[in-house]
């Protein structure tokens, strides 16, 4: 029997030394890089955070006043006459008389048939039959395939015509934007920009500051634009 002691005595005696206990402390993982870790990240995130709100053009559809407001509000109130403004969106899928006005949507669907009521909405889309109806649309007013109307009783600020629509107004039209995708014949003027895709034709006579006609479009018109008057046949 040796106790310690007289172990590491002989081990010296031997010439040797003795071995010293290794210890290894555990090996710890590295904690996973988060991509906020990451410098692009981190810029990314930082610019979420200081992104300008939502500006949104409204008017009021009591007094016809425009204002703006910034990001999301639950009840807008109009700053002239202190209307609070509904902003509810509507889709009508049947027979409908009753006089609609929010600063939300209104989709009329292809079954739907107006009787002698009154639509105001920021946008309205329309494919059913509103020729009883008066559209009031405060920004955009989208026509789509089976879409009747009263063009003497519509007014918007932004036309768009669907592909497979034609559309003959029989009365000069004032807007803001034309994009067709369809077929109008018509005078227009725009005031901004007039876009006619692949597939849509115009035919009659267009003002504006600024055409653009995709490949595949047609126009057949007396043509103001960009300061200069061309006939396009």
């Amino acid at each position: 029997m040796l106790d310690g002691l007289a172990t590491v005595r002989a081990v010296r005696h031997a010439g040797g030394q003795p071995r010293e206990a290794r210890f290894q402390a555990p090996r710890t993982r590295p904690p996973p890089k988060r991509p906020a870790d990451d410098e692009d990240a981190l810029r990314a995130t930082r610019i979420g955070h200081t992104a300008v709100p939502t500006r949104a053009e409204i008017v009021c559809y009591q007094c016809g006043y425009a204002f703006v407001v910034q990001g999301r509000v639950a009840k807008p109130l109009c700053p002239k006459c202190h209307e609070f403004l509904k902003t509810d969106d509507l889709v009508i899928a049947s027979d409908w008389a009753e006089d609609v006005r929010t600063i939300g949507r209104i989709t009329v669907k292809p079954e739907a048939v107006m009787h002698g009521a009154r639509l105001s909405a920021r946008d309205i889309v329309l494919a059913g039959n509103a020729r009883e109806c008066a559209l009031l649309a405060f920004r955009r007013l989208e026509l789509r395939p089976g879409a009747q109307l009263d063009w003497d009783r519509t007014e918007m600020r932004d036309l768009i015509v669907a592909g497979g629509l034609a559309v003959t107004p029989g009365r000069a039209l004032n807007c803001r934007r034309l994009d067709l995708a369809g077929e109008l014949d018509a005078a227009v003027a725009a005031s901004e920009t007039v876009t006619i895709r692949a597939g849509g034709l115009f035919v009659g006579e267009l003002r504006s500051p600024r055409l653009i006609v995709e490949e595949g479009g047609g126009l057949k018109a007396r043509v103001a634009a960009g300061g200069r008057a061309i006939s396009c046949q």
